[in-house]
């Protein structure tokens, strides 16, 4: 079983600026465990939001009833890149680059 979500980037009309969007599809239909993956993710955004060097939790959408909750919108900071391509990219990293990521 694997959990989906889909990625994209939108415009914040209230702060003007781009931010990410996180779309996590099905959160609880593969049992309650992929819920707490998400909760916990939710919760380390939530807990480091002062950090420099970790993405800002903007804003969590919130389902128009608890019947339609099945999906989870999750806004962020947007990168200009995600970690999965930088390192696909397979180029050398000095130990400068390394100890930064």
């Amino acid at each position: 079983m694997t959990l989906s979500f889909y990625l994209s980037s939108a415009f914040d009309d209230k702060n003007h600026e781009r931010v990410a969007i996180k779309k996590i599809c099905g959160v609880f239909d593969n049992g309650v465990e992929f819920a707490k993956r998400i909760l916990r993710e939710i919760l380390i955004l939530k807990h480091f939001s002062d950090h420099d060097n970790i993405i800002q939790l903007r804003n969590i959408v919130k389902p128009k009833s608890f019947e339609e909750f099945k999906d989870v919108y999750i806004c962020t900071d947007l990168m200009d890149e995600s970690l999965r391509c930088f390192l696909n990219r397979k180029v050398e990293l000095s130990e400068q680059q390394i100890q930064y990521l």
